[in-house]
C-alpha cells in the first residue's frame, strides 16, 4: 500500500534522510523508531505532503504521489503535539472539518466519530474547544479528526503521548481493529517501546537519517541484549580479570565496567551468565553481590543505537 523509495532530505548541512527505503502492505502495524533528531518526524512529514524531499519518490498503491494529492483521502495522521487540529473548535468540529477537506460525506462519518469520541471517554468535553483541553484529551480529539473519515494508511505520530493507561489499552485495540478487520496499514511512531511491542508486527529503526533494522519485531527482540548480570567484588578488578570475563560470553553480548570493583553483562543467552559466573569463580573474584535481571527493550534498544554510532 505504501512504498517509500531512497527518500532523502537536507536541512543545511544536516542530512535528515539518506536514501531511506521501506514498504508497508494493506494489514500491517510497523513502527518507526529512532532517537529525537533520527528523522522519523520528517519521514511522517514526506509522507503526509507537508515537506519536499530532496530526492527520492513515494508510491501509495503504486502511484507516485509527487504532484497530485488525491491519495491524501484515504491518508489519516495524527501529528506530534495534536498539530492535526484546530484549537478553537470542539473535537466533533474537527472531525467533520477534516472529514469534509478529505473529500467524505459527514452523514456517513458522524456515526463513527461519536463512536470515537465517547470511546475515548471525550463525551463530557465535546462542547470544550481543543485548546482549552488537557495535553491528553487534545491528543484524544486529534485521533478523532484522523480516523473519523476512516482512512486506509494510518500515520501515528507519537499517539501515546500524554494518555492514561485505560486509554493507551484502547489505542492498542483500536489498532488492531483496523489492521485486522478493515485491512489497512499503519506505521507507528513512539517513544513508548512497551506499546510499540504490543501493536507491532514489525519495526523499522532510523538513526541519523538512514535506515538500520528493517524486520519482525521478534527477530528485533533477538538481537538485543535480553538479560542483565551485575557482580560486586570484594576487592579491584584488574584489566587483564576483564579482558578474561569479556571472552567467556559470546560475540553479541557486553561487559562494561561501572567502578573498580563492579561490571555489568548485557547478554541473550541464558547460559552465559553461567559463562561469567563460572568464569569469574576460575579467576577467583569473590562476589559480594550478584545481580540477574531481565533487561528492558528501552535499554536493549539504547545499546542498539549506541552500537551502531
Amino acid at each position: 500500500m505504501l512504498k517509500v523509495q531512497e527518500l532523502t532530505k537536507s536541512f543545511g548541512e544536516i542530512k535528515a534522510l539518506d536514501a531511506v527505503t521501506f514498504s508497508i502492505d494493506p494489514g500491517e502495524v510497523v513502527g518507526l523508531l529512532g532517537a529525537n533528531g533520527a528523522g522519523k518526524t520528517t519521514i511522517i512529514r514526506s509522507i503526509c505532503s507537508l515537506l519536499d524531499c530532496d530526492s527520492g519518490e513515494i508510491y501509495f498503491e503504486n502511484k507516485n504521489i509527487r504532484n497530485s494529492s488525491k491519495y491524501l483521502k484515504h491518508v489519516g495522521a495524527v501529528l506530534e503535539g495534536s498539530r492535526n487540529v484546530h484549537w478553537r473548535l470542539t473535537a466533533l468540529q474537527n472531525a467533520k472539518y477534516f472529514t469534509t477537506i478529505h473529500g467524505g460525506k459527514w452523514k456517513d462519518c458522524k456515526e463513527v466519530a461519536h463512536k470515537l469520541v465517547n470511546s475515548l471517554g471525550l463525551d463530557e468535553y465535546q462542547n470544550l474547544d481543543v485548546g482549552k483541553m488537557s495535553t491528553g484529551n487534545r491528543q484524544k480529539a486529534a485521533l478523532v479528526s484522523a480516523l473519523a473519515h476512516q482512512p486506509r494508511l494510518l500515520l501515528l505520530d507519537e499517539p501515546t503521548l500524554g494518555l492514561d493507561v485505560a486509554t493507551v489499552e484502547k489505542m492498542r485495540e483500536f489498532i488492531f481493529e483496523q489492521a485486522t478487520n478493515k485491512n489497512n496499514c499503519l506505521l507507528v511512531t513512539s517513544h513508548d517501546l512497551q506499546f510499540i511491542g504490543r501493536v507491532c508486527s514489525r519495526v523499522i529503526v532510523i538513526d541519523r537519517g538512514a535506515v538500520i533494522y528493517d524486520g519482525g519485531m521478534d527477530e528485533f527482540r533477538n538481537r538485543l541484549h535480553k538479560y542483565e548480570l551485575v557482580l560486586e567484588s570484594e576487592s579491584e578488578l584488574a584489566a587483564d580479570e576483564l579482558e578474561f570475563l569479556k571472552k567467556a560470553i559470546s560475540e553479541n553480548s557486553a561487559v562494561t565496567k561501572y567502578a573498580d570493583n563492579k561490571f555489568v553483562a548485557q547478554y541473550s543467552d541464558p547460559t552465559t551468565g553461567m559463562e561469567i559466573t563460572a568464569e569469574a569463580s576460575r579467576l577467583r573474584i569473590k562476589p559480594t553481590s550478584l545481580e540477574l535481571r531481565e533487561q528492558s527493550l528501552e535499554k536493549s534498544y539504547v545499546q542498539l543505537i549506541g552500537d551502531h554510532s
